[in-house]
């Protein structure tokens, strides 16, 4: 490891060539679990989540990834990028969220058969992925599970980092998709702290869990895990989800691998205590020090989640009886104050013989051409006829009475308030005047809040309109306070 980066700053036309060099970063996080996440913690177990999620392309297949593309010879920081992010081949069992995170990298291909073949044999993905890169020279394929600089890439940073941040550790575990990881990092512990234990987690057979393999299918890989490994924990990926979700709810965010190393390290702590050995693995301090590895995050792996765990462990949405309920856009821009809305109604009665003044004035106030205004105003008929807009029309909406709550603060109001004004409030008739006729509608309510909602509704529809700050309490005020205005604008029964 050369000077580290301490401001973590990269300058230079080759400043994004430098954010992926590990040589040029600073250490990775490495954070202690609070005793609420170990339950080994009276045991004097202390365990360590090594972040490599904090990473620049925040997966720990940033690190092979890079020294992988710079002995191939391909200088391109996006090269560690890709592998890092998601995997080039999806198969086609897989979810959504991680074709979706695919297409946006551009490294989307499905393909069937096998999700985890072995490493050797011909009929499988990997196989097909290098015969790819040896007939176009625009593919590039690593080749993760032969290619020694994989593990080498931890002997040369993962290992390191570890060792100079803990140098008492005891016990490291990591999970086992390449064998990489574990290889490398382990072997580097175990030349320079012989009495660490490394502990190689797989995913139990026919239950998967993104990244790792089940250990049956490691027969086949050349690494030499095996020489570095003391002990394989196999988990299933049920608890892998849940540790991970109870993980990133402390903060440490971390993907279902995650779950599945400290399961594995708590699988090697219970039998360990349980045949009443835990003292060998005790410090000079008699301390126990774990790490194990945060590899990458949950996102492109959410359906898994809820696919695997009781519907209690996930939190429920509150008020989910909203959702497809106000889903249309809002803009400052579509509410007018009470003074321009005035205006408007002012200027729209005394312009209408003067054509030329409407030319004059139509970008005045709030934009609207006075004459193409219609007014609809959503409040009961009773209240309507007693004090309204001149010009108005009454279009009373069902769901609106003078003592009804803001629809932004009661979701019940805006559920049924919304239902109404989406499906019919604005008939045919309507719609082909604003469309054919270039009208503008102006939408009055009590308080100003139905009628954003209503606003939002026409606007969805192609309806230019507008709604009014404070509705008809604001604009009773603003006239209030201006005598001659009021007789210009309003009419009563």
């Amino acid at each position: 490891m050369s000077q580290i980066n301490n401001l973590n700053v990269f300058k230079g036309e080759d400043g994004l060539i430098k954010f992926f060099d590990p040589e040029e970063a600073p250490l990775l996080p490495l954070v202690e679990l609070p005793s609420r996440l170990n339950p080994y913690h009276g045991d004097k177990v202390r365990i360590y989540c090594k972040m490599m999620t904090a990473l620049p392309a925040q997966n720990v297949k940033a690190l092979p990834g890079w020294l992988m593309s710079q002995m191939g010879l391909h200088h391109l920081p996006r090269l560690s990028l890709s592998p890092a992010q998601a995997p080039p081949s999806f198969h086609s069992r897989w979810h959504h969220a991680p074709f979706l995170a695919s297409r946006m990298f551009m490294l989307m291909h499905l393909y069937g058969g096998p999700a985890q073949p072995r490493i050797d044999d011909e009929r499988g993905i990997v196989a097909k992925v290098k015969l790819l890169a040896v007939n176009n020279e625009q593919v590039f394929c690593p080749s993760q599970y032969d290619n020694n600089q994989n593990f080498a890439a931890h002997i040369r940073w993962t290992g390191p980092q570890i060792l100079k941040q803990l140098p008492e550790i005891t016990m490291f575990c990591a999970g086992m998709g390449s064998a990489g990881c574990v290889t490398g990092t382990g072997s580097f512990l175990k030349a320079n702290r012989p009495k660490c234990t490394v502990i190689g987690v797989c995913n139990a057979q026919g239950d998967s869990i993104p990244g790792p393999r089940p250990f049956p299918l490691f027969t086949s890989v050349k690494f030499p895990w095996g020489e570095n490994v003391d002990h394989v924990e196999e988990v299933g990926s049920v608890v892998s989800y849940r540790l991970s979700l109870q993980l990133s709810r402390e903060g440490l965010i971390c993907g279902p691998s995650s779950g599945m190393a400290l399961q594995g390290l708590f699988n090697r702590l219970g039998k360990a205590k349980a045949a009443g050995s835990l003292e060998n693995y005790r410090d000079e301090n008699g301390l126990i020090s774990c790490v194990f590895l945060c590899c990458d995050l949950p996102y492109q792996y959410i359906d898994g989640y809820f696919d695997r765990l009781d519907a209690e462990e996930i939190h429920p949405i509150l008020d989910s009886d909203l959702s497809g309920i106000d889903v249309h856009k809002y803009d400052p821009s579509w509410e007018l104050t009470s003074a321009q809305v005035l205006e408007s109604v002012r200027r729209h009665q005394s312009c209408d013989a003067d054509a030329q003044d409407r030319s004059n004035t139509a970008n005045q106030a709030i934009d609207v051409v006075p004459h193409n205004m219609i007014i609809l105003d959503l409040r009961t008929s009773g209240d309507f006829s007693s004090t309204r807009l001149i010009g108005a029309i009454n279009k009373p909406l069902q769901t609106l009475k003078p003592a009804s709550l803001s629809p932004f603060d009661d979701k019940e109001t805006l559920k049924n308030q919304w239902i109404e004004l989406e499906h019919g409030f604005f008939d045919a008739e309507e719609r082909r005047l604003g469309h054919l006729n270039g009208q503008y509608f102006l939408l009055i309510c009590y308080n100003g809040e139905t009628s954003r909602v209503a606003c939002s509704v026409m606007r969805s529809k192609s309806l230019e309109s507008y709604s009014c700050c404070g509705g008809m309490l604001e604009i009773l005020k603003t006239a209030g306070e201006h005598s001659a205005l009021r007789d210009q604008v309003l009419q009563s029964s």
